[in-house]
């Protein structure tokens, strides 16, 4: 490659991360990693960790568990709202910064034991008052 093509290249990228600007047919810029089915009290529950990949602060996100049956077919969804921005502790997930969640609607198979579980990120609301997300379950309403 010529060195003005790959500088000029880089400065497109660097502009384009820089700009914060989401795109609904990018990546997400909030992830879920290290989902985990767990016992607990009650039964089970559902662990996850949600990181903002995003250069913007996010107020509010929706997840959605999905949960499969033993031919790989959605058996149940559950949604969770989260709304950081609206807390009393003023607490947002800010650029980079990783949050804790889980769910205790754990869906089982007939034996007892928990369905095949995936979460995804549906919808963020970031503080700018941009959006992210298809929202599918139309739980950007509660926010």
């Amino acid at each position: 490659m010529r060195p003005r093509f790959c500088a000029f290249l880089a400065m497109c990228l660097a502009t384009a991360t820089l700009s914060g600007q989401v795109n609904a047919n990018a990546q997400a810029p909030v992830v879920v990693s290290n989902t985990s089915v767990e016992r607990s009290a009650g039964g089970f529950k559902v662990s996850y960790a949600v990181t903002n990949w995003s250069l913007k602060t996010v107020v509010a996100y929706v997840t959605v568990v999905s949960f499969f049956d033993a031919n790989g077919n959605v058996a149940s969804r559950t949604t969770r709202t989260r709304m950081m921005g609206f807390d009393p502790s003023g607490k947002k997930l800010l650029p980079g910064e990783t949050n804790g969640e889980h769910t205790r609607h754990v869906h089982l198979r007939p034996d007892g034991t928990p369905l095949g579980t995936k979460v995804s990120v549906d919808y963020v609301l970031f503080e700018d008052g941009s959006s992210w997300g298809p929202d599918t379950p139309k739980r950007s309403v509660e926010v």
